[in-house]
């Protein structure tokens, strides 16, 4: 995927998105919430760039600059799709679901991956 400027992962069937960390670091997770005592996310709605529709348990980014050059066509886009700006360079995905330990159903705020621009 990445020779191709893409990143995918595996997810569950739960609410993830983007949400921006500090600059150029970001997450891939779902925000803890806890209905019962009426706190609010773990994570603060304003660092949430995208949402991600997770009906098929997996999430897929693409370098939007690349895939336009490919013949990719805007109006193709539908409303699950969401164009974020992020500063121009590499990004290394670390995925998350896959290690030991992993808890999709743990208490807190589920990180499926870890995105850190690295050049």
């Amino acid at each position: 995927m990445a020779a191709i400027g893409c990143a995918f992962g595996p997810a569950s069937d739960r609410s993830l998105g983007l949400y921006r960390t500090e600059q150029d670091r970001y997450i891939i997770a779902t925000p803890w919430i806890d209905f019962d005592n009426d706190e609010t996310p773990s994570i603060p709605d304003e660092t949430c760039l995208a949402q991600i529709c997770t009906d098929i348990w997996s999430y897929a980014i693409a370098d939007y600059e690349h895939w336009l050059s490919l013949g990719g066509d805007p109006e193709t886009l539908d409303s699950g799709d969401t164009v974020v700006n992020v500063t121009p360079g590499t990004y290394q995905f670390v995925h998350h679901s896959g290690e030991r330990g992993f808890d999709v159903d743990s208490e807190g705020t589920v990180i499926f991956a870890h995105v850190d621009r690295i050049a």
